[in-house]
């Protein structure tokens, strides 16, 4: 099995790859969709999670252990119906006129940064739950490094509201 660094890492040059066959204008439209999922999840996450804690013990008798579980699968299930909603159809397309390759490649690896590298980091803190039983994930060095760098970990909601409002005002800069 290979380690669970190198996976993420592959995943993320194909977003890279993703961006240069879509250009510029249709990833920073994915990028504004991403940053405002990570940002809903943030503001839960910070403002209400002793609530949300609270309702599903009551509700659903869950222990700490299976709603940090719930959480990261929600979480995980959050972003890719995001990132489902904005590569398919008509998305938030930037009136961009570069067709500059490279900058596509750029914003593509900053969508597959955004989109892998968080559902790294919500499933690695939650233990791997759908894979933690059949299978240990390999960790190396590498992976501890990384996992420190993801979005959830570096950014905070309103540093995510900041980018999102930034790019919608580009958006609609004329």
């Amino acid at each position: 099995m290979s380690p669970v660094d190198l996976v993420f890492l592959i995943l993320i040059l194909l977003f890279g790859i993703i961006g240069i066959v879509r250009g510029v204008a249709k990833e920073l439209g994915v990028t504004v969709m991403l940053l405002l999922a990570l940002t809903v999840l943030e503001l839960l996450g910070s403002m209400f999670l002793p609530q949300i804690t609270k309702m599903l013990n009551q509700v659903f008798g869950m222990s700490p252990a299976s709603v940090s579980n719930f959480l990261a699968m929600f979480s995980i299930a959050l972003l890719m119906l995001f990132a489902f909603m904005s590569y398919q159809g008509v998305t938030l397309v930037f009136p961009v006129k570069t067709t500059n390759w490279f900058f596509s490649m750029g914003i593509g690896l900053i969508n597959g940064y955004l989109l892998a590298g968080s559902i790294w980091y919500y499933a690695q803190t939650a233990g791997w739950p759908l894979l933690g039983s059949i299978i240990k994930p390999v960790y190396t060095q590498l992976n501890q490094n990384l996992i420190k760098l993801m979005p959830p970990a570096v950014f905070n909601w309103q540093v995510l509201l900041l980018f999102v409002v930034f790019l919608l005002i580009l958006k609609v800069w004329k």
